[in-house]
């Protein structure tokens, strides 16, 4: 598992979740963020974007993120 840090730059409703993505700041490589859920097309939920304050993640911030594998498409 691969510690990210990311700047959220995409947060759009799909199936009300989200589709998001983002720059890595170590990298500068534009990441997806997606979930291993199948049934919502690897949409990522809305506890998945909560902070432990409760707040939601929203465009613009910086977060963190533990990945479980890379698969890069082309």
């Amino acid at each position: 598992m691969v510690e990210k840090e990311i700047i959220l730059l995409t947060k759009s409703t799909m199936r009300n979740h989200f589709c998001t993505a983002g720059i890595d700041t170590n990298t500068g490589e534009w990441v997806r963020i997606v979930s291993p859920d199948d049934s919502v097309q690897h949409a990522v939920t809305e506890a998945d974007m909560t902070y432990s304050d409760g707040r939601v993640a929203k465009v613009f911030d910086v977060v963190r993120i533990k990945c479980l594998e890379q698969r890069p498409t082309f």
